[in-house]
């Protein structure tokens, strides 16, 4: 190995684009990449400007880098070193600058470096710059979804914006070039594209004579087998005409999700900011979409306080974006988190989700809790417990399913989401969380019969599903074309089973250290030795805890089963698959598994006592 290298994104998603191409091209030529932390060799950071946050948020990083190791190389990248490249080099914790169309040259600008260890820097005159940069990617790390950067530069020169003296005019990615990288990146297992660029609308005006623009990129795009969704990055509204929209309408696998930049329902505003259209113009692009898909989801971006605006701009602004009705819906990709996250909820909801941060809160956090819950703890445990147990089991389970709500937001504010929309698109969860609570404390036979069944249907399909991808991986015949790869589910698989070798002993270790802990807890809350040992088995498997029930008292047995609502197998089966699919939110799993934790043994104490009362 040449060394380890840490690399750190800021910015939009093409600065993720150009960061993980930044990161194939380094393992190619053969570094070992490692997380963002104390230990590397390198540290590469690629900074934006958009905003004077952008830029502290920038030179913080930059800083952060050099004190983690003062003899790590420490590489700023991109916008904000390209806009402001003087102030950059009197940084004494850069050591290479690397601005805009240089990043494909990261490799031979570092072994230079190497050989010189003087201060470096690689910046072009990017307003005269017409290459478009060669950078590519031929996988991606989220597994199914690929943020595909197909544009750089911008034209619109509007008054708040420095993207294009940071950025440069308009250029494009060969139409050919983009359909090799999505060919390859769908044989790697990637099934959704996002094609993403600065000015996104831009593609291909540069080079009229090739008649290449946006709506011939997708249909070449959509051509690609393997392939089953296409989104967009954010739109001028002006690329929105009938024949645009009817044309991508009638390709199923462009999702009917469109970003149109809005920025001030003010027509005065508008034209202070250089937007170049009205706000009516706005409106009619907005109805044109509507007339072609019956309930587009359309989103948007506002400024508000723009220099000038005044109270009565503000006011029509908002009454503006009020009229459009932007899409306020429920993302559909919570529906996936009432399966357990490995058992097929963290893939399902992904495949739903219309925001991949929802669709990783819910496959992960949800997934983790409530769809556990569902489709493993309850069937389980009413398939094994005797008569005794059963209705105390039910009881702790009670407990748990109210406690959620306090593991899940944690986990959803780790996860990066923010209150309100976090709120919202919990609602079904927490609904659903409340309509087991009433089966339960009013049904309880009923809801038995049911987990059992469900339980039952839960195998089955697993059992179909791994004979599909045996037969599969030995025919080379797909029966079900967005099906998991067999080798993408042994190495998830793999994961978990990793971890939770190496979690079996740790727990029996922790319970022979903190015997004398334990047996203090344990005369504390009035719980005999099984009982507590249960709180510590319980984080691993579920299994152990509810076997052993028969053992336990019934105060035991509700505090337990209330435990293993957000908690069970947090730091096995779980922890094991996060890290093999997503492994930078393993703290908010582990956040929301045991804040919920904590939360359930707190309700399910009071209801006890309550009981006992």
């Amino acid at each position: 190995m040449k060394g380890k290298v840490a690399l750190h994104n800021l910015g939009c998603k093409v600065n993720a684009y150009e960061t993980e191409a930044m990161q194939q091209m380094l393992e190619a030529a053969g570094y070992e990449i490692v997380p963002f932390e104390p230990g590397a060799d390198i540290y590469v950071i690629n900074t934006c400007t958009v905003t004077n946050i952008a830029d502290r948020k920038s030179r913080q990083m930059l800083h952060k880098a050099k004190k983690m190791n003062p003899d790590a190389i420490v590489v700023a990248a991109g916008c904000y070193v390209q806009a402001d490249t003087k102030k950059a080099e009197a940084d004494a914790s850069i050591d290479i600058i690397i601005g805009n169309n240089k990043k494909q040259e990261l490799i031979s600008i570092l072994e230079n470096y190497r050989s010189g260890q003087q201060k470096t820097t690689e910046c072009v005159d990017i307003n005269h710059t017409k290459e478009y940069e060669k950078l590519e990617i031929d996988r991606t790390e989220e597994h199914t979804r690929a943020y595909l950067k197909v544009q750089d530069g911008c034209n619109q020169f509007c008054t708040y914006c420095m993207i294009p003296y940071a950025r440069g005019r308009i250029r494009s990615k060969k139409t050919e070039d983009v359909v090799g990288e999505v060919k390859r990146l769908a044989a790697s297992g990637c099934q959704e594209v996002v094609l993403t660029g600065i000015h996104l609308s831009s593609y291909g005006k540069e080079r009229p004579e090739e008649q290449e623009n946006l709506l011939t990129l997708i249909q070449a795009v959509h051509e690609v087998d393997g392939i089953e969704r296409i989104r967009l990055g954010s739109l001028e509204p002006g690329i929105i005409t009938k024949e645009f929209a009817k044309a991508i309408s009638s390709l199923p696998k462009v999702c009917p999700h469109f970003h149109l930049s809005l920025q001030s329902g003010c027509t005065a505003t508008l034209k202070r900011m250089n937007r170049r259209y009205t706000a009516q113009e706005y409106r009619e692009k907005c109805e044109i979409l509507r007339k072609y898909y019956p309930a587009p989801a359309l989103t948007t971006d506002v400024i508000t306080g723009f220099p000038g605006e005044t109270e009565e701009e503000f006011e029509e602004s908002r009454s503006f974006v009020d009229s459009i009705h932007f899409y306020e819906h429920l993302d559909p990709g919570m529906l996936g988190g009432v399966l357990a996250l490995d058992m097929g909820g963290y893939q399902l909801c992904n495949e739903l989700a219309l925001d991949p941060a929802i669709g990783r809160y819910s496959g992960i956090i949800i997934g983790a809790t409530l769809g556990c819950t569902i489709t493993f703890t309850i069937p389980v445990g009413m398939g094994m417990l005797g008569s005794r147990e059963k209705p105390l089991f039910a009881q702790g389970i009670l407990a748990g399913l109210s406690a959620l709500p306090a593991g899940i937001l944690v986990g959803g504010l780790f996860c990066g989401i923010p209150v309100v929309p976090l709120i919202v698109q919990s609602i079904p969860v927490l609904l659903l969380a409340v309509l087991l609570i009433l089966g339960l404390s009013h049904f309880p036979e009923r809801m038995i019969r049911g987990f059992s069944i469900f339980a039952t249907v839960i195998r089955a399909a697993g059992t179909i599903g791994i004979t599909l991808g045996a037969f599969s991986y030995m025919t080379g015949v797909s029966l079900l074309p967005r099906m998991t790869s067999l080798d993408e589910a042994l190495k998830t698989v793999s994961s978990i089973g990793i971890v939770l070798l190496g979690s079996l002993p740790f727990a029996e270790i922790l319970q022979r250290a903190l015997k004398q802990p334990l047996q203090w807890l344990g005369d504390k809350m009035g719980l005999d030795e099984a009982s507590t040992a249960g709180f510590l088995v319980g984080i691993v498997n579920a299994l152990p805890v509810v076997s052993d029930m028969k053992h336990m008292s019934e105060k035991g047995i509700i505090l337990n089963a209330a435990f293993l609502v957000c908690t069970t197998a947090a730091v096995s089966a779980h922890l094991g698959f996060v890290l093999g699919v997503d492994a930078p939110a393993t703290g908010a799993l582990l956040a929301a598994k045991f804040a919920g934790g904590i939360a359930s043994l707190f309700l399910a104490f009071l209801f006890v006592r309550r009981m006992e009362a």
